[in-house]
């Protein structure tokens, strides 16, 4: 009993408590789009965890679980938040246990395991933006001092219940003002680490941000405010090098890369419509739901990144960017495409006529005319051809040429699409709209690919900032991963080992491997990292040649790697090893015309040879993830025995040829089969 006479509950049940108050289909459906499978006893949809582009995970209800077949990522509510949510086991308590409405007790925090902290929690920081929020909207509403915003959101005709449903706010002109506000509940370090405050250059104290700006705060998927994008008050003075908008700077709770202003207010109708409208202002946004467009978004002052498609996509499939319609407007609408024309996504284009942004044109011609405006809205290489045919015309030979050269070249700084259905798809859409032969174009986006790759080699490579590389932040364990792996190489590790040696060899055929294989495809910890650092070069417009990788990566492990990888040669007894892995049928003699000639560094001269034994690693690699996902989903039905029955192995066996055939038509085996399941 408890000192006041009331019964001790343990923390493993108020665990459970939580746990049982917490549905796990509405906790995941918050962040992804769900959908009924096998007659609605569980869930699927894509994995957020990571590149997903078929549905892989799965929710069971009854189990109150989740587990990806692809990445193997699973567990329970718990285990959902940590991993999506990047928290620790007490904050993901803390947080499913206020969403559940069930008061933790204040006990000891060791009792509880939450143990001691370096630094503030994140529970906290959240607690901190919560009320900076509230005071900003008390502000705004309440006070005289908030008087110039209000003016300026009647000019603006936003009406109070949309201010209010997106808690705007303001800060008024007083360098201290939410400092002296915080006194006595708030540190000023705890300000300072969420970006609500800033150190003084010029000597001791802080001074607050967003001084004189009204407030729009940025909220995550859980509708809680992690940062704050401030304007400028018409009328008012201010420095002349002041933005006119300014974000919150990245804090451990905000990623501008990351987050779409409005997403949490537009989930449902996204979800719903499928659709996602991503606009350029917060302005712009908010007046689209005001008008009754309610699955609008905008970005942060920042063009629409591959990490923004990653979240938008598990809940829509139809993306269209609406811009300006004037000249600035159009020509970030035509430098978004490189980016994105390989994202499996229905991309569209809209840019409003007469210069007008999104929030006149409603005003303007109201919500009827811009939802016909956005079903018309042109796919993205429509809208590139129709730009260039603006530019050149077609009423000569030069200017086809150029027409045509222009699009190719977009397709051609496009990473991942080389050699994928994609960009197959789009050359016969050329086709039809060029009356130029699909074999024709082919070949001239070869030769644009091969000047692109020209120019990279005359840049320096860039260095990756220790901030956005995917390296983990101790070597020592990456060190020790790559010494055991350089000592004893057998099995699954020289199948891996022996695919980036001769991808080494041959970066041109990257971009076709990677859109068979991914970073889960490997096994081993080092080349799961190796395997990002391709990824940060092809993301720069270049390929990941030996040269370049070195100079990428500052791991010294990476490096060692690297330098081990291109050092070493394939004899042809490591070559007969591999045969067990890779399925290479081949004789002794042709093994050592395949191996090269010691001290050639590894290198197998005949790039044809090079390519087919390539695809064949690749080919082993994609079905060891299909024979693991096999394996698991009988031992999740509970049946008995890892083995394949010939039934599942002639499936598998047609589930190679298909993947070869998406792979670009390599020549298939028919004798082939997957000895090694």
């Amino acid at each position: 009993m408890s000192s006041a006479g009331q019964p001790t509950v343990s923390w493993d049940e108020i665990k459970e408590q939580v746990r049982a108050r917490t549905d796990i289909v509405q906790l995941i459906g918050e962040t992804v789009s769900l959908q009924p499978a096998r007659g609605g006893r569980t869930f699927q949809c894509l994995c957020p965890f990571h590149d997903d582009h078929n549905p892989s995970m799965q929710v069971n209800p009854e189990r109150q679980t989740y587990r990806c077949w692809v990445c193997n990522e699973g567990g329970d509510c718990f285990s959902y938040v940590m991993k999506h949510d990047n928290l620790s086991f007490p904050e993901a308590l803390t947080l499913l246990a206020e969403k559940a409405g069930i008061e933790l007790p204040r006990r000891s925090r060791n009792e509880a395991g939450f143990g001691e902290s370096s630094g503030p929690k994140k529970s906290d920081l959240f607690e901190v933006l919560a009320w900076a929020s509230r005071e900003f909207q008390q502000c705004l509403k309440g006070s005289a001092l908030g008087a110039p915003a209000r003016e300026y959101l009647a000019s603006r005709q936003l009406k109070p219940e949309i201010v209010e449903q997106f808690a705007l706010g303001y800060h008024p002109d007083d360098w201290h003002w939410l400092q002296e506000r915080a006194r006595g509940r708030f540190s000023v370090d705890s300000l300072a680490v969420v970006r609500l405050v800033g150190a003084r250059d010029n000597g001791p104290g802080h001074y607050d941000f967003f001084v004189d700006r009204l407030l729009f705060p940025i909220c995550d998927e859980r509708s809680r405010p992690v940062a704050f994008g401030g304007r400028i008050i018409p009328g008012r003075p201010v420095k002349e090098d002041a933005p006119k908008y300014w974000n919150s700077p990245e804090s451990p709770l905000f990623s501008k890369s990351r987050l779409c202003y409005g997403l949490d207010q537009a989930r449902e109708a996204i979800r719903r419509t499928e659709t996602v409208v991503v606009t350029e202002g917060y302005m712009d946004c908010i007046k689209a739901h005001q008008h009754g467009l309610k699955n609008a978004v905008a970005t942060l002052g920042t063009a629409l990144t591959e990490n923004h498609v990653q979240v938008l996509k598990r809940l829509a499939r139809k993306f269209v960017l609406i811009y300006d319609g004037d000249t600035a407007g159009l020509n970030a609408a035509e430098r978004s495409l490189p980016r994105f024309l390989a994202q499996d996504v229905d991309l569209r284009i809209l840019t409003l006529p007469e210069g007008l942004d999104p929030d006149e044109y409603l005003e303007a011609k109201g919500l009827a005319a811009l939802e016909e405006a956005i079903q018309e809205a042109p796919e993205a290489l429509e809208f590139k051809l129709r730009r260039s045919i603006e530019r050149f015309g077609t009423g000569s030979v030069d200017a086809r040429q150029r027409v045509t050269d222009e699009l190719l070249e977009t397709m051609a700084l496009s990473p991942g699409l080389a050699g994928s259905v994609r960009e197959r798809n789009l050359l016969s859409r050329l086709t039809s709209r060029l009356g130029l032969s699909e074999s024709l174009l082919q070949k001239r986006l070869r030769d644009l690919r091969g000047e692109q790759r020209f120019k990279n080699v005359s840049q320096p490579p860039r260095k990756v900032d220790p901030a956005e590389s995917s390296i983990i932040d101790d070597e020592r364990p990456l060190q020790e991963q790559v010494n055991s792996l350089q000592r004893s190489t057998a099995g699954d590790d020289l199948l891996e080992s022996e695919f980036f040696r001769l991808l080494l060899q041959s970066p041109d055929d990257f971009l076709w491997v990677s859109q068979r294989v991914g970073s889960d495809d490997f096994h081993h910890p080092a080349f799961r990292h190796l395997w990002c650092v391709c990824l940060d070069v092809v993301e720069h417009g270049q390929l990941p040649s030996f040269e370049l990788l070195l100079a990428q990566t500052e791991s010294p492990a990476l490096k060692g790697l690297l330098a081990w990888l291109g050092e070493s040669h394939l004899s042809a007894a490591e070559l007969l090893s591999l045969q067990e892995s890779a399925g290479v049928t081949a004789s002794t003699s042709e093994l050592e015309n395949w191996a090269g000639q010691p001290g050639s560094a590894g290198s197998v001269a005949d790039p044809e040879v090079r390519r087919h034994l390539l695809s064949q690693l690749t080919d082993r690699l994609v079905l060891r993830r299909e024979l693991n996902m096999h394996k698991a989903r009988r031992m999740e039905r509970g049946e008995a025995g890892a083995k394949l029955n010939p039934s599942a192995k002639d499936v598998l066996a047609q589930a190679m040829l298909i993947h070869r055939k998406r792979a670009g038509g390599m020549q298939n085996n028919p004798h082939e089969s997957p000895s090694g399941a």
